[in-house]
């Protein structure tokens, strides 16, 4: 819902409450045309809206203004510069108006402050795209940091869903920015040297937050990675080990989640349930660079997805799994609700770290996603998930990987 209360800017930057005529002006529409002047051929606000408009609908309410203007609008476009609306009443150029975005994501309403800088008829009688700026001015970042994380997460969306008119099935993505020459490939840890590699990646990332505990041999590793219904999945990049995840099978050892969520666990298991736990999630910055599993930055998010998306295909199509939980931290909590995942616990700590998390759960059977998040991570059917196999490990191996301290648990980071 989006809540407009008007205020009018004078030209010599004083304040006046007051509707002037709805006189549509060529407007500012970024830096890179604010140069122009009324009556200069301009783009039209629908042609600059293409590839940012949100792909899950986004509407709004507009009130305020001397007429007490109520309005229904639609989200077309959010980034850091700017804000467009589409609105079934002209909304006043050069006017203050403060915005209440209710983010369903993060589960809290937002406000900042606009000024309308455009107004311009819709094809449709009766419509109008309105474009706004923040009132401190249209530089980038201007926006609080809550918009600015609501645009980042759209930018994810719009990647996803840029995602899924690919060719199906492939398992190599592009790195991106972060690299113009290599490419990430997907697949199980199968070999041993692949595993030893994955398990050290993970105890570099934990150890640094204070998930795991020394280790000799530098690995993260528990019992239950030896389960032979544990798969280790890696995205390599140029042969080289760089992101991990790990899914474990329920079995009489439980899994590491019971440690803190047994309750939550219990009843799934009581209906016949089928469990998998993800966990051990790692990447290693020197891809991906420095910043951590966020949505700041869309080309890592749709990689990990990537990763996810060839552990839960495998767990769906290949093991017939229904259900898959992981714990995270809880200030992760509105990644996951924007990919449509809900929490099944309050908030908990696991007393080795003392580190708070949640528990989630993604049902398989009824994959309440959202639509573009199931068509991304289900939509296709990867070709070589039978592919997929146990690792051989020889007395020497298992020594090696297993022989040291090994952690028992931590929340799934992201």
């Amino acid at each position: 819902m989006i809540n407009l209360v008007s205020e009018r800017i004078s030209q010599d930057g004083s304040e006046e409450r007051g509707i002037k005529d709805m006189t549509l002006i060529m407007p500012l529409l970024s830096a890179d045309v604010d140069s122009r002047c009324v009556g200069e051929e301009h783009l039209s606000v629908q042609q600059c809206t293409l590839m940012d408009a949100p792909v899950m609908p986004m509407y709004g309410r507009i009130t305020g203004g001397l007429h007490a203007v109520e309005s229904i609008a639609r989200v077309i476009e959010l980034t850091e510069e700017r804000l467009i609306l589409r609105a079934d009443t002209c909304l006043v150029v050069d006017t203050r108006y403060e915005v209440s975005i209710q983010d369903d994501v993060a589960g809290r309403e937002l406000s900042f402050q606009v000024v309308i800088t455009y107004v311009e008829p819709e094809q449709t009688p009766g419509e109008w795209f309105v474009l706004c700026q923040p009132a401190c001015g249209g530089a980038r970042n201007a926006w609080s940091r809550d918009i600015r994380n609501l645009c980042q997460r759209l930018r994810v969306d719009r990647a996803m869903a840029q995602e899924n008119r690919q060719p199906g099935g492939q398992l190599v993505r592009s790195l991106g920015h972060h690299s113009q020459s290599s490419s990430v490939c997907f697949g199980n840890a199968r070999a041993v040297d692949d595993r030893e590699a994955a398990y050290r990646l993970v105890y570099d990332a934990y150890f640094r937050k204070g998930l795991a505990e020394p280790a000799d041999n530098g690995l993260f590793t528990n019992e239950f990675l030896l389960n032979p219904e544990t798969v280790t999945f890696v995205g390599k990049v140029l042969g080289e080990v760089a992101m991990t995840v790990t899914s474990i099978a329920d079995s009489v050892d439980q899994l590491p989640m019971d440690a803190v969520f047994e309750d939550c666990l219990a009843p799934l298991r009581k209906e016949g349930r089928r469990l998998a736990e993800f966990g051990m999630l790692a990447v290693n910055p020197a891809f991906f660079g420095a910043i951590a599993y966020t949505v700041h930055d869309p080309d890592k998010m749709v990689t990990v997805y990537s990763l996810f998306r060839i552990a839960l295909q495998h767990a769906k199509f290949a093991k017939n799994y229904t259900d898959i939980v992981f714990a995270i931290p809880p200030k992760h909590q509105a990644l996951y609700r924007f990919m449509g995942v809900n929490a099944i616990s309050e908030v908990r700590y696991y007393s080795k770290y003392n580190t708070p998390a949640v528990a989630m759960r993604i049902d398989l059977l009824a994959l309440n996603l959202r639509p573009h998040v199931r068509e991304f991570l289900f939509g296709t059917p990867i070709s070589t998930l039978n592919e997929i196999g146990q690792t051989e490990w020889s007395a020497d191996a298992l020594e090696r990987i297993f022989g040291g301290v090994g952690a028992t648990t931590a929340p799934l980071e992201l």
